[in-house]
């Protein structure tokens, strides 16, 4: 590969990195991440991406093919940074915890719980993409369209994951997200977001014991998993049809 390439790619990762920084309002567990983070750029068959965590530091992989257009390559590193902002300091395991599916966090989406049973990968393989993909459209300019396109093509995601996604996060305010506003953002003493201000801030306990409050105990786990089933395209299940009658109930629930 050649070094102009790779310098190409460690420059446009610090440029995401800083757009992120700047749409913080608590920069400073991100920050402590960010320093002992190593990026490690290959060529390769196809395009990937891999966050790797040890006690000490974590490493962004990066495999490249070389003749991917470079917007798609830049998405796939702005996935794996948001992986890095939704990671965990907490060595032991016992954070967040929620008393309504009994679970702790093993990122801020992911979560165990009391049997150990993980929940929570494709939801945040979900909102990776969703935010990656804000992201370099507004970084880079780059249609929405075209990017959606690329990530389902070359990375075998479900027809209308954007646009789901992009439905579950602005169930939860009045104010349509968009990327320009801060991801943690406060308007007044409340979130204007909750559930993005949660997976953002390392609380989600506090958005799971909203939610389950209405739903019922136990019932976000359930909708994680039918996201589960929805981005491992595995369509027996029919996940999205209970995904769409979870929404409907809420925002029943809400009136």
């Amino acid at each position: 590969m050649e070094v102009l390439y790779i310098m190409s790619l460690e420059q446009r990762f610090w440029e995401i990195v800083e757009f992120i920084l700047s749409k913080l309002n608590n920069k400073t567990n991100f920050a402590s991440r960010l320093e002992i983070v190593t990026l490690e750029i290959s060529e390769g068959s196809y395009t990937w991406g891999k966050l790797l965590k040890t006690k000490q530091d974590f490493t962004v992989k990066l495999n490249v093919k070389s003749s991917d257009p470079l917007e798609y390559a830049w998405f796939v590193t702005a996935h794996e940074i948001y992986h890095l902002l939704f990671e965990s300091d907490n060595i032991l395991n016992i954070s967040d915890s929620c008393q309504s599916d009994c679970s702790y966090a093993l990122t801020s989406i992911v979560r165990v719980d009391e049997s150990g049973q993980t929940y929570g990968e494709g939801l945040q393989d979900m909102i990776c993409d969703y935010l990656a993909i804000q992201t370099i459209h507004e970084l880079y300019d780059i249609p929405v369209k075209r990017l959606t396109g690329m990530m389902r093509k070359k990375m075998l995601r479900p027809r209308g994951e954007y646009e789901l996604t992009e439905e579950l996060i602005n169930l939860f305010s009045d104010k349509r997200f968009s990327i320009e506003d801060q991801l943690d953002d406060i308007e007044g003493n409340e979130a204007s977001n909750l559930f993005m201000y949660t997976i953002v801030t390392g609380c989600m306990a506090t958005f799971i014991t909203s939610y389950d409050s209405y739903m019922g105990d136990g019932w976000w786990k359930k909708l994680c998993e039918s996201f589960e089933a929805y981005f491992m395209l595995k369509n027996d299940r029919n996940p999205l049809k209970f995904i769409k009658l979870e929404f409907e109930r809420f925002q029943q629930m809400q009136k």
